[in-house]
């Protein structure tokens, strides 16, 4: 009797870690974020505050984004980089390939408690800085 009560046991802990484990292996970038502000890449030691609803990038959970800029809207898909991640303090790093743009990248950091997106494309002189 022993035996089976621990059996039983040891099969409700298992079922109930993967129930708890379930979606844990979602990305974080996954999600719309609403951009805030623009950085001059050439100064990023300032940024300009953009007003509210002038632009977002959504990150689906099978590869593909879309970045909308006022009523510009530009698609692609994402991956995780492990080579900028590596080259990256304290933050993800994501290839963007643009269906209608250069390549360019994402990282996702915090920034003042919040996390952030902030987005490069090849050619671009600033960087787009999102947030949830």
């Amino acid at each position: 009797m022993k035996k089976l009560t621990a059996i039983l046991l040891a099969a409700l802990l298992v079922l109930s870690l993967t129930a708890c484990g379930s979606g844990g292996g979602k990305d974080p970038i996954i999600g719309e974020w609403d951009l805030f502000a623009l950085t001059d890449l050439n100064d990023t030691s300032s940024s300009t505050a953009v007003p509210s609803g002038s632009g977002s990038i959504t990150f689906n959970d099978d590869g593909s984004f879309t970045l909308v800029i006022d009523t510009d809207s530009y698609s692609g898909t994402w991956e995780q980089d492990a080579d900028l991640t590596e080259n990256l303090d304290d933050a993800t790093g994501y290839a963007l390939d643009f269906d209608n743009l250069p390549s360019g990248n994402a990282s996702l950091t915090e920034i003042s408690g919040e996390d952030t997106v902030l987005v490069i494309v090849s050619g671009i002189d600033y960087g787009m800085s999102f947030q949830k």
